[in-house]
């Protein structure tokens, strides 16, 4: 009676540590898979993202839990064919594939992997390529084809190999060893395969990619005589697999199957664990031949150890009668029968169509030939009727265009000179207005009370300085005048600047020196410019006089004359009340008398418009900067320079 509860005990060791293995894994799956469905919550549904987190899903499930496998590909599919997203669909199809190979439904597996092919095709996606090639190889493999397979390999190896690092090229080469595991002419080539594959998978931190390599390492060290040390191996890289089913069930098996080369007795405890970790991650097909074993090793000897066994592999039919009455059988068999009852009907309908294209082809050639005559001269006749109406519409359009043009000109010529005329007119009025009678209250400022002899000089000065003033301003309008009139053919002739400036600034010295002004002149020596003389000499006059003029008693005057990229630069900058930064982007337009004028004395801005036109003439450029408190500047930039020796 002892004996037998001992010889019970020892026979139901190796069930009871198989279930004990396979707990980790279920736990496993969970925290592997809850960060990608975490992730997905956070995507919107019909997204491109969000068809990518159910296939990467389904792609983690592929070694984990084949049932969910194919549902989350599934899900991808429905989604990415609604959306007509192909990259999406061909990694469905890709994940369905494999599922279906997982189940032994070859058929349908080919056509799925084909359908993949087709996708990754139409994206040019070659990673995709290469491991649906490798999936349509696999197939050719499990029906026993190996010779059809290897078209298959050499293509997707062919485009893999470019891939060098890429994950995809790794289950090509793990599909290449395992279609020729067996062949020993090929040991070495197959095993520098698989290390390349283990560098691939660690260098994109793939841990299921690296164990599944590093199971068939010890596995092929075990073929190939270095058994003890393969089999340490293959334990241990199984029991890292724990967490990972199909890997765990495959490493059990190859611990079982190769438990008797090295006179290991675990090889019952490896079965129980291979059957074990297929059923828990639904790879009941894996699960049939270790608990099929199993149960008849244990239902006469221990019928009791067999009952788990029976219950597996009453699951297992259950689950496939299951599959049947969901039509699985059907779909199966009547994925390939649909295209072949249309390549029957299609040859039917093309047989058809030649018999009757033979017997109306001579009717057919007699009106199609006197339908392209008729349509010939027709098309000849409306040639060239619509050449000789686009001719004349193009002789129509040109005129058209010439005398719109002719008008635009005369128009825009007409409207320029009548608002050059009124602008005269109100500057004219204003100008002249403004410093005669600046002239007349000096005058009439010598009929009242009586002067001494001094301030009759400085009434008299200021008179005569204001009528020189008035002078040069009408002989500088009437050069305005007719450079806007008349055109303005630009002379230039090379002066020196300092020279220009030193004439400049004789007439302001008096005033320099009456309000104490600081003048800083930084002209370079030797530094000539090309321009018309009295024109440049306006400018000068007119920008100098402001600064003196507006400039505070005892602020500074800086003169600042340079090149910059091979033209002449000029600067002025006072010391003052500055310029209003709302006056700024219409100083050089025409200002009527208003309030402004009157309350600061400036004139209506003549003499800054005429300054700006006559640098424009000489192909230059005129602006003003001031912060509108303390400084002004005025800078012209103008002409080539032209340096003495």
């Amino acid at each position: 009676m002892a004996k037998t509860k001992i010889s019970r005990l020892r026979w139901m060791i190796p069930l009871v540590i198989a279930i004990l293995a396979i707990t980790p894994a279920l736990n496993a799956q969970d925290r592997i898979t809850g960060s990608l469905k975490a992730s997905l919550l956070q995507t919107g549904k019909d997204s491109i993202q969000y068809i990518n987190g159910l296939n990467r899903i389904s792609n983690a499930y592929l070694v984990r839990h084949l049932d969910s496998c194919r549902h989350y590909a599934e899900a991808a599919l429905a989604i990415a064919a609604r959306v007509r997203y192909h990259k999406g669909m061909g990694d469905a199809y890709l994940h369905l594939g494999h599922c279906f190979m997982q189940q032994e439904h070859y058929a349908v597996a080919y056509r799925i992997y084909r359908e993949s092919l087709r996708r990754y095709n139409y994206m040019a996606d070659s990673a995709g390529m290469a491991l649906a090639l490798g999936g349509i190889a696999g197939y050719f493999h499990a029906i026993g084809r190996k010779n059809e397979a290897l078209p298959y390999l050499i293509q997707a190896s062919a485009i893999g190999g470019r891939l060098v690092e890429d994950s995809a090229w790794a289950p090509v080469l793990i599909r290449c060893y395992e279609i020729y595991a067996d062949n020993g002419a090929r040991g070495d080539t197959l095993r520098r395969f698989l290390r390349q594959a283990a560098l691939i998978a660690a260098h994109n931190s793939d841990p299921a990619l690296r164990l599944y390599t590093a199971i068939l390492l010890a596995s092929d060290d075990i073929r190939d005589g270095r058994a003890i040390h393969g089999m340490e191996a293959l334990r241990k890289e199984t029991a890292a697999a724990a967490g990972i089913p199909l890997l765990a069930s495959r490493g059990n098996a190859l611990l079982d199957r190769f438990a008797a080369t090295v006179g290991d007795g675990d090889s019952l405890q490896f079965r129980s664990r291979a059957a074990m970790a297929a059923m828990s991650g639904g790879f009941r097909k894996l699960a049939v031949g270790p608990a099929a074993s199993l149960y008849h090793l244990y239902k006469n000897s221990a019928p009791a150890l067999a009952l788990p066994f029976a219950d597996m592999l009453q699951e297992i039919a259950l689950h496939q009668d299951h599959l049947l009455r969901s039509d699985e059988q059907a779909y199966v068999e009547n994925f390939m029968r649909d295209d072949e009852t249309k390549v029957v009907h299609l040859n039917a309908d093309i047989r058809e169509m030649e018999a009757y294209y033979t017997s109306s082809q001579r009717r057919d050639r007699m009106v199609m030939a006197g339908f392209v005559i008729v349509c010939f001269f027709l098309l000849a006749w409306l040639f060239v009727t619509n050449g000789k109406m686009r001719r004349n519409a193009k002789k129509d359009q040109a005129k058209l265009r010439s005398t719109n043009r002719q008008l635009w000109a005369i128009n825009q010529e007409q409207q320029y000179n009548d608002d050059f005329k009124g602008q005269l007119i109100r500057i004219l009025a204003h100008e002249f207005r403004f410093r005669l009678s600046k002239i007349a209250d000096s005058t009439d400022s010598l009929r009242g009370a009586h002067h001494s002899p001094g301030s009759m000089r400085e009434i008299a000065y200021g008179v005569a300085l204001d009528a020189n003033e008035t002078c040069e301003l009408s002989e500088n309008l009437l050069r305005w005048v007719r450079s806007k009139l008349s055109g303005y053919q630009h002379n230039p002739k090379p002066f020196t600047l300092r020279e220009l400036l030193d004439e400049v600034m004789a007439p302001l010295m008096d005033d320099v020196r009456d309000k104490a002004i600081l003048l800083e002149l930084q002209v370079p020596d030797g530094l000539v410019v090309l321009a018309d003389r009295e024109m440049l000499q306006f400018v000068h006059r007119s920008i100098l006089h402001n600064a003196v003029k507006y400039s505070n008693r005892g602020s500074h005057v800086i003169v600042t004359c340079g090149s910059r990229n091979g033209r002449i630069t000029f600067s002025v900058t006072n010391e003052g009340s500055g310029i209003p930064k709302e006056e700024i982007p219409y100083i050089f337009e025409y200002r009527p008398p208003g309030e402004l004028v009157r309350q600061t004395g400036r004139s209506a801005g003549l003499t800054l418009i005429i300054c700006r036109d006559f640098i424009e003439c000489m192909g230059g450029r005129l602006t003003v900067r001031s912060d509108g408190e303390r400084f002004a500047t005025f800078e012209y930039i103008i002409g080539d320079q032209l340096n003495e020796n």
